[in-house]
């Protein structure tokens, strides 16, 4: 996708024009910040990426690995909650409490995937969002 920043000049002040004055002001202040900040790393080299993007990292890597092994997974533990670490299960349980209980203990907050092991790889989820009214002028 290649976005000029045009198209983003003009998407964002579509957006700004639609909005209360008060909260168009906070989006440029916002916008102005973003702009303020230097993308470049501050220690020349490589960015480093926050604890929070490493752990979201490595739970991707676990889904994964969850998704390349699911068919053997599912043969030995079909209706069980797993915690993935590594590529591995490290522990199961029916129990997604008492299992997330244990690996917090054992591992602290290093990532570990827990996940019910199910006939689909992939959960759905369904988000319900209610409808917003407008009033009447």
């Amino acid at each position: 996708m290649n976005v000029s920043t045009y198209d983003i000049e003009y998407e964002l002040m579509q957006v700004v024009r639609r909005l209360p004055a008060t909260r168009a002001a906070e989006v440029l202040d916002f916008a102005q910040f973003l702009v303020s900040k230097d993308p470049t790393p501050s220690n020349g080299g490589e960015q480093t990426l926050s604890e929070w993007e490493s752990q979201i990292q490595q739970i991707s890597l676990e889904q994964r690995s969850y998704e390349s092994q699911h068919q053997e997974l599912l043969e030995r533990y079909h209706g069980r909650y797993i915690a993935m670490r590594q590529g591995q299960v490290v522990d199961t349980d029916t129990d997604k409490i008492a299992l997330s209980r244990r690996i917090r203990k054992q591992y602290g907050s290093e990532s570990v995937l827990i996940k019910l092991v199910q006939s689909d790889p992939m959960e759905t989820h369904h988000i319900r969002s209610p409808k917003l009214a407008r009033e009447q002028a």
